[in-house]
């Protein structure tokens, strides 16, 4: 997943109930990095409530989230970076 040594420098501790997307955006900030960009990227229809994918491009790279709301599926992607930071943030189950 993410192994940019510039990222992990002095990384804040967080709580795994925190918000993911908060979270990164804490550790963007003072890696001085360019910002964390979400776009949806497709939206399944055959489930209802209906499964949203959310791409997150975060210091060369990507990584792709679900959920059942464009929010869920952005803390979730975002907890996908963090996790591969080996920083805990829950990742929401939505099937």
């Amino acid at each position: 997943m993410v192994n940019s040594p510039s990222l992990t420098f002095s990384l804040t501790t967080f709580e795994p109930t925190a918000n993911p997307i908060e979270c990164l955006h804490e550790i963007v900030t003072k890696w001085r990095g360019k910002p964390a960009e979400y776009s949806v990227v497709n939206v399944d229809r055959a489930f209802y409530p209906w499964v949203l994918y959310v791409r997150l491009t975060v210091a060369e790279e990507t990584v792709v989230g679900a959920g059942h709301s464009k929010r869920e599926a952005k803390q979730n992607a975002a907890a996908k970076v963090l996790n591969g930071l080996e920083l805990s943030a829950s990742v929401k189950t939505i099937y």
